[in-house]
């Protein structure tokens, strides 16, 4: 029988007011894919097109207040778990899932930027491998988040995923998402759901000829939550999330700037959003 209550998602994650990654990206994704968004912010961050200004982490304190104010009230469906930004945002985290119990918790392992800087130190990546990578039921790591995670230097080739998925279960991963982007497949955008014990399962698109990638990872992970949160088995929610993230970036539109810039791939907008 299907509840007549609207699936609840938490974000916990960056804030972007740019509007493509982060928590601002999740709430459009959650609402754009049948659900309702509720979010809280580890970090304020200034950015636009052209990158990131500034980044403040907010105190763990004022997290957990966020989170306990909306853990009191509503019962949440899943989790959508982005940038956490230090080690004392991990262990509130990791302390909230422990006290509330929370499931279909999704964890988009944001802990490496794209030009390969470390956004975790150590002490808060050594807790978010230990502790919390267990405790997920999934996460979704891209190649420079798998070499991180498991102190590896894979080249993103098809020869590789045996061994980096023994990498990824030896930190305690139950099930994880091996994001294809950065592999040497310029022609098919191939995910992978690895789960011990279980067949591999291929998730293929064609790969599309777009500059508009800011927040793709924001937006299959909470696309991935919500569907997770309307029942749907771990299989299904991730090929409707690849299917919505295909038709996001097939859909990309255009932003009016301000001023040009010698640069036009950085000044290119990101993606629509598909609203049903």
């Amino acid at each position: 029988m299907q509840s007549s209550y609207t699936p609840t998602i938490l974000s916990i994650a960056g804030s972007d007011p740019y509007g493509g990654a982060g928590i601002q990206a999740d709430i459009k994704t959650i609402h754009a894919n049948g659900g309702y968004a509720f979010s809280v912010s580890t970090a304020l961050t200034a950015q636009n097109s052209q990158g990131v200004w500034a980044v403040n982490i907010v105190d763990a304190s004022i997290l957990k207040s966020q989170i306990e104010a909306i853990l009191d009230d509503i019962e949440i469906n899943s989790i959508k778990i982005g940038m956490l930004g230090s080690r004392e945002i991990v262990q509130v985290v990791i302390d909230s899932i422990r006290k509330y119990k929370l499931k279909n918790i999704v964890l988009d392992t944001v802990i490496v930027s794209s030009s390969g800087k470390r956004l975790l130190d150590n002490e808060a990546l050594d807790i978010f491998i230990s502790q919390l990578v267990p405790m997920v039921d999934i996460i979704t790591p891209n190649l420079l988040e798998i070499n991180t995670l498991t102190n590896n230097r894979f080249n993103g080739v098809k020869q590789e995923i045996e061994l980096m998925s023994q990498s990824l279960f030896k930190i305690g991963a139950k099930s994880a998402l091996i994001k294809g982007g950065h592999f040497q497949n310029r022609n098919q955008s191939i995910d992978i759901l690895i789960k011990p014990n279980y067949t591999n399962e291929i998730f293929s698109s064609p790969r599309i000829d777009t500059t508009h990638t800011h927040g793709t990872g924001c937006i299959l992970s909470s696309a991935i939550a919500t569907h997770l949160a309307q029942n749907k088995d771990l299989t299904m929610s991730i090929k409707l999330a690849k299917d919505y993230l295909t038709k996001s970036l097939k859909l990309s539109n255009k932003l009016k700037f301000r001023y040009k810039y010698d640069n036009l791939s950085r000044a290119e907008p990101i993606y629509h959003f598909p609203y049903p």
